[in-house]
């Protein structure tokens, strides 16, 4: 399996910090030259680097994952409900972690502690 590109990666193609790098490649780096930014998201697209939403969900202050309780996923409305939350949601870097209840009512709580305290219980 090949090495999943870092902005560590990035940075060091692009002859800049991972500062500078994580900066730019975030849409905040407008005080850096035109031709600074180009050069790192032209090195960005040859490396095929991806963020890595968990790791930025780790160090930012909000986190990525989006959680969504449904009464039964085998019910065709919750599954399609859920399965467009992900089209759109995916794409803006949030992850859906589905709860599907199926009677399990009292587990309701749990799963919403888990979630919102960010701990995998395990």
């Amino acid at each position: 399996m090949a090495k999943k590109v870092t902005i560590r990666d990035v940075a060091e193609a692009a002859g800049l910090s991972v500062t500078t790098v994580s900066l730019i490649l975030n849409g905040k780096g407008a005080r850096f030259a035109a031709d600074t930014q180009a050069k790192v998201r032209h090195c960005a697209k040859v490396l095929d680097y991806h963020p890595d939403y968990f790791a930025r969900g780790l160090v930012g202050q909000r986190g990525n994952s989006l959680g969504i309780v449904v009464p039964d996923i085998l019910n065709p409305f919750f599954a399609t409900f859920v399965q467009q939350v992900s089209e759109v949601a995916i794409p803006q870097g949030y992850f859906p972690q589905v709860f599907s209840v199926n009677g399990f009512h009292e587990n309701v709580g749990h799963f919403i502690e888990q979630f919102a305290g960010g701990t995998s219980g395990g």
